[in-house]
């Protein structure tokens, strides 16, 4: 079998999927329906899996199962007729790495081939291969192009050096308002799609982890502890979730605000705050009002802890501040502008957390998370 399995039922899909992966350099093989897929797969997994969107549920659930057994290292591409944020995100949660949708270039699908293999530790080649130097025969040839090496990694340089101090990653949410982080990954609350979202940062992209999708709340923050994950709901409510693949529900409270906007875990407490009182809450154990404090946020939309330090995060200016509790006070610095915001003003303070010792920051404008370095203070 090829490196890459296409399967498509519509002959003109087919024949476009098989264009592009073979301008790619990929090696393909081709089937017409899933039932055979299924058993191509289960007689010699390929590397890659690259299907048109399954007819059905039933079919999706099957080429899942087929995958899971007979092909566990083999990730599974999904074509999209259409753009549709919904579908995509359904079906990466039911198993796809990742959804392309029409036009797709040679370049979208390598791309989204190599970084779904890597992910499990494979390689897909191509058949691109460098040709054999007949230059270096020629001392004027290799003079020139030494010169042109030098200039290169000079401009490299200089643009590494001017490069802005922030990376800006793509997100499949159509509204994110918040971002935590465990070990590992960092979650992102969609309140419209009702879901929390783990992505693991793979340099310069994201891979989805896992998908978790509310049927009876919005979610609008979210703080990850030792055995719990909590959320905030915009509905007004506080939750505590067992760490399983549903994330159950085994507690429930009244927010102490009317707009609860971000949470935060300082080690051996929740915290909250509220968008609309502007007031940061700490929680006892049963998630009660432990004590309340004014904030220095005009709409606080996230707090972070870090060490002895809580960062609260505000909305409206695109600000953060950073509190130091002195006693029954708090030693307010700030407040400090994130730099992203001053070379794309398009983008919001939608929530906020620090993570691996750098700011996340979500913008429900643009669709986007942000990482940038956490401020100096002095």
């Amino acid at each position: 079998m090829s490196q890459v399995l296409i399967v498509a039922r519509d002959p003109a899909v087919r024949d476009q999927l098989k264009d592009v992966a073979r301008q790619a350099g990929v090696t393909v093989d081709l089937l017409e329906d899933f039932d055979p897929a299924f058993a191509a797969i289960e007689r010699e997994p390929p590397v890659l899996v690259f299907a048109e969107n399954p007819p059905s549920d039933d079919v999706m659930e099957q080429l899942r199962k087929t995958l899971k057994v007979h092909a566990p290292v083999t990730p599974l591409l999904l074509y999209l007729p259409e753009r549709n944020s919904a579908l995509a995100l359904k079906r990466m949660t039911e198993g796809a790495y990742d959804c392309l949708s029409s036009p797709v270039t040679p370049g979208d699908f390598l791309a989204a081939a190599k970084r779904s293999v890597s992910r499990l530790g494979r390689r897909l080649l191509t058949s691109r291969q460098v040709r054999p130097a007949v230059w270096w025969r020629r001392p004027a040839v290799v003079a020139a192009f030494s010169v042109l090496m030098v200039a290169g990694f000079l401009v490299l340089g200089v643009l590494r050096f001017w490069s802005p101090p922030f990376q800006i990653f793509k997100l499949a949410s159509d509204h994110p308002v918040a971002v935590g982080g465990d070990e590992d990954t960092l979650w992102v609350a969609d309140w419209s799609q009702q879901n929390l979202t783990r992505v693991a940062v793979r340099g310069d992209y994201l891979s989805i982890v896992q998908v978790n999708r509310f049927e009876d709340f919005q979610p609008v923050a979210s703080a990850l502890a030792p055995y719990y994950a909590y959320t905030a709901s915009a509905d007004g409510r506080l939750r505590r979730h067992r760490l399983d693949d549903a994330l159950s529900s085994v507690a429930l409270v009244p927010s102490p605000g009317p707009s609860p906007s971000g949470l935060a875990w300082d080690g051996a407490a929740l915290w909250s705050c509220d968008s609309y009182t502007g007031k940061i809450y700490e929680h006892d154990a049963r998630l009660g009002v432990k004590n309340i404090f004014d904030g220095p946020a005009a709409k606080p939309v996230g707090l972070a802890w870090v060490d002895d330090t809580l960062w609260v995060a505000d909305g409206e200016h695109n600000t953060l501040w950073r509190l130091n509790r002195t006693g029954v006070d708090w030693e307010k610095k700030g407040p400090f502008a994130p730099l992203v915001f001053a070379h794309n003003r398009n983008f919001q303070l939608s929530g906020f957390t620090v993570w691996k010792g750098s700011v996340w920051i979500v913008s429900e404008a643009g669709g986007v998370l942000i990482k940038e370095r956490l401020p100096k203070v002095k």
